[in-house]
């Protein structure tokens, strides 16, 4: 006789069904990634990676107030969770609510210093709220953590031509180029700076 206790299907619990959602997601199968994880949530309900990862999805697909809601329920339950905090200021920048923005984006890079990303998007914040000089510094920092990063160079060439510093612009314009040709932005901004600097061929070139 077959031992009864023995199942040859593993027991459904929170870890592998948040598991089995991530590779849903990653397959482009949303429907069944969100349905795996509100069962994980179920089962689970204080699961900050979970939630994060509903949330993700929903901000995907521009729900955007129930996507803050899964990261504000993240981030009450987990404070140190930096793709919580991240995520949710990255929606908040977009919405254009520039200031609750940047309190989310610097507590992202409180937890994780090395994360171009997010000092990037910290500086995109700061730029919104006219604190050039505190968006110049991110917009470095960024590249100083990832130096292909060509938004950082653009958002850096932004900030410095708002400030008035056209040759730094232009080296900022010139760097995000170099890293993708086809960067029409850059080329925009470089031709601006360039104009200011009173070099107009060049201008009309770029």
């Amino acid at each position: 006789m077959p031992d009864a206790s023995f199942s040859p299907f593993p027991a459904k619990n929170a870890q592998s069904l948040y598991r089995l959602a991530l590779q849903e997601q990653a397959a482009g199968r949303l429907e069944a990634a969100i349905a795996l994880l509100d069962e994980a949530l179920h089962i689970q309900p204080h699961f900050p990676e979970a939630l994060c990862a509903g949330g993700f999805i929903l901000q995907g697909r521009g729900a955007n107030a129930g996507a803050l809601a899964l990261y504000d329920r993240a981030v009450s339950l987990d404070p140190d969770c930096a793709l919580a905090w991240y995520n949710r200021g990255s929606i908040l920048l977009a919405l254009g609510e520039a200031e609750p923005a940047l309190t989310s984006l610097s507590r992202a890079c409180q937890l994780r210093p090395g994360d171009a990303n997010a000092q990037c998007n910290r500086g995109a914040a700061l730029f919104a709220l006219g604190r050039l000089d505190e968006a110049i510094d991110a917009y470095s920092s960024a590249l100083a953590l990832d130096s292909d990063f060509p938004q950082a160079a653009l958002n850096l060439g932004n900030a410095l031509m708002r400030s008035g510093r056209y040759e730094e612009a232009e080296a900022a314009y010139r760097r995000a180029i170099a890293l993708r040709p086809d960067y029409s932005a850059a080329h925009c901004g470089l031709g601006i700076v360039l104009k200011e600097l009173a070099r107009f061929d060049a201008a009309r070139a770029a």
